[in-house]
């Protein structure tokens, strides 16, 4: 409800305004106004001899005053067709148009309600039998507080629903039918248009909604600050969490140092029994149950990297030991103790073979053949990058080492009594300082260059090999790339002699004792590693190269057209692109 000063005054001001109306009416159904002239209320005709509403002057009931009840407000009366005619009494609406209420007789009058002159607008305005009831709260529900048209045009302010000029329908006429028998113009079938009526219709919102309204909202605020809580409490236990989790580790990992490294650690000796033939894994846990050290795992793990490729031996026997020794010192208290050893250089010179270079040892007193030979062939040595390939692939089983082409020679100091697997472990540190990225790349770009040419890979293994055919065949450090680019062409381009590299060195490599010269006889015995008969590289190297036979089979001398060479007497090769030149090369140095 509107509730301030001048709205109320406005509203007396058409209260006066709407009692002078009403007496105008009167005075003009006594007929007091000129003839012919339409009377204000009255329906002018048009042209077409049709009624036409007029709603210029409108009758307007004065307001009740607040907080006194009206007696007239009322429902309408039930429509009684066949109830007779009163003018006076409006509730029947059968001779609307009847002229002894002071309307002309062809004029049509809008269509009334029962209660139109006299009750103020309520929503049960409109009679049931002879007008649309409508319920503008239900209306504004079903559009969801938007613009609605439904028997009139409503527009919400927010408080209030205001609608004004209501469309007024009478259904007790036929369709399509007026008072003189004729169709009204423009009328849609089934809507009769019968008036209107101005007035302003207010409505006040419902207090159930509003009621409603409210509790959703505290409703809604009481969960908005749940989810609030809610999520303040699961931040609080994350960061808890978080919390917890990290003092749990670092009190390990400051437990694991100093176990360790015995930063804090009580004093006790205590007397442990190493059997023999112990290991790391054994003394950590007798180390473990006699309460020296928390942590067995991380005792084997670090003494092992310690070790590394390095064999220990512990000797057995009872020692007394302090709870607050360090790893390292329980170590060195049960490992051997070294007598006064001897040591022994030995230098291995390029192209030695590893059978030649086990012999160098055993003659020196270092190790012995079964050990080597098991320690080559069988100990893990994949750690190596450039061995990595040969512990995933399945070798040739005509190998006859598998480490053969990689012990480095070089001068090198042994003790006497070094283990065969500290000797190896030398040579292949040195191998791996020598074959450095350059050489990776190199081969890497080798193995796209054959892949493209024959449709086979060239790995490092292959470079080895070549390379130890280099070291065998040639004399002269001159000679090297170019006797390593013959094998290469023969490899990629030997297609017309089944790629033969036909190289004397890897048939000597078949014979057990060193034999200077072969025969053709020798030659053409089928086996392995006879490249007269069998095409391609041999199934391993044939001696352990030095760095320039790798680097010469790396990077071949380039654009080479050889396919042939042959040594002199002296060692110097002598090369030639065809076969005719070959023959005459060995008529003009071998022969000679």
């Amino acid at each position: 409800m509107l509730m301030n000063n001048d709205i109320n005054q406005n509203r007396d001001n058409k209260n006066i305004q709407g009692s002078q109306n009403s007496q105008n009416i009167q005075n003009n159904n006594a007929g007091q106004r000129p003839p012919g002239q339409n009377m204000p209320g009255q329906v002018r005709q048009n042209p077409a001899n049709h009624p036409v509403p007029s709603n210029q002057n409108r009758q307007v009931r004065p307001q009740p005053q607040r907080g006194v009840p009206d007696p007239s407000r009322r429902r309408p009366a039930p429509f009684n067709p066949s109830a007779p005619s009163n003018p006076s009494n409006p509730s029947n609406l059968s001779n609307i148009s009847n002229p002894s209420a002071g309307v002309n007789p062809g004029s049509r009058q809008p269509a009334r309600n029962a209660n139109m002159a006299n009750d103020p607008p309520s929503r049960n305005f409109f009679d049931a039998e002879h007008t649309r009831t409508f319920d503008t709260n239900p209306d504004l529900k079903r559009a969801g507080n938007a613009d609605i048209n439904k028997d009139g045009t409503y527009h919400y302010t927010g408080r209030n629903i205001k609608s004004s000029r209501q469309m007024f329908v009478d259904t007790s006429r036929p369709v399509n039918d007026s008072d003189d028998g004729e169709p009204v113009p423009g009328q849609k079938a089934g809507l009769r248009k019968r008036g209107y009526y101005d007035d302003e219709l207010t409505i006040a919102p419902d207090k159930e909604k509003k009621k409603k309204k409210r509790k959703t909202e505290a409703e809604e605020a009481k969960r908005s600050g749940g989810f609030i809580m809610s999520g303040i409490i699961k931040v609080l236990l994350y960061i808890i969490g978080v919390l917890l989790v990290s003092i749990i580790i670092a009190y390990n990992i400051v437990s694991i140092i100093n176990d360790v490294f015995a930063f804090v650690k009580d004093e006790e000796i205590i007397e442990v029994t190493i059997p023999e033939g112990a290991d790391i894994e054994k003394i950590s846990e007798i180390l473990y149950e006699n309460d020296l050290i928390k942590y067995p795992k991380v005792f084997s793990y670090y003494m092992n990297y310690k070790q590394k490729d390095k064999v220990w031996e512990y000797e057995p026997g009872t020692y007394s030991v302090s709870s607050a020794l360090n790893y390292d010192e329980f170590i060195y208290t049960f490992r051997k103790k070294a007598a006064a050893r001897a040591i022994v250089r030995i230098s291995i010179p390029e192209g030695f073979s590893i059978d030649q270079i086990i012999d160098e040892f055993v003659k020196n007193g270092i190790g012995s053949r079964e050990g080597f030979v098991d320690v080559i062939n069988n100990y893990d040595f994949s750690s190596y990058r450039f061995l990595t390939p040969l512990y995933e692939t399945e070798l040739s089983p005509d190998r006859r080492y598998k480490l053969e082409g990689y012990l480095f020679p070089d001068t090198y100091d042994f003790y006497t009594d070094e283990y065969e697997v500290n000797i190896i472990t030398r040579f292949l540190n040195n191998f791996d300082s020598k074959f450095t990225e350059d050489c990776y790349n190199k081969c890497a770009i080798l193995d796209k260059t054959y892949y493209a040419k024959t449709g086979r890979h060239f790995t490092i293994d292959d470079v080895i090999a070549l390379a130890s055919m280099v070291e065998r065949e040639a004399k002269f450090l001159s000679d090297f790339p170019k006797i390593s680019a013959v094998f290469h062409n023969r490899l990629l381009y030997g297609a017309s002699f089944n790629y033969l590299l036909q190289s004397d060195a890897t048939k000597l490599y078949d014979y057990e004792e060193h034999k200077s010269d072969l025969t053709g006889e020798d030659l053409a015995v089928d086996s392995p590693y006879n490249t007269y008969t069998r095409g391609g590289l041999p199934p391993s190297a044939i001696c352990n190269p030095g760095y320039e036979a790798i680097t010469a089979a790396l990077w071949p001398e380039e654009n080479s057209p050889n396919f042939f060479f042959v040594t002199d007497k002296e060692g110097w090769a002598h090369f030639a692109a065809t076969s005719a030149g070959h023959e005459q090369n060995i008529r003009n140095y071998r022969d000679k």
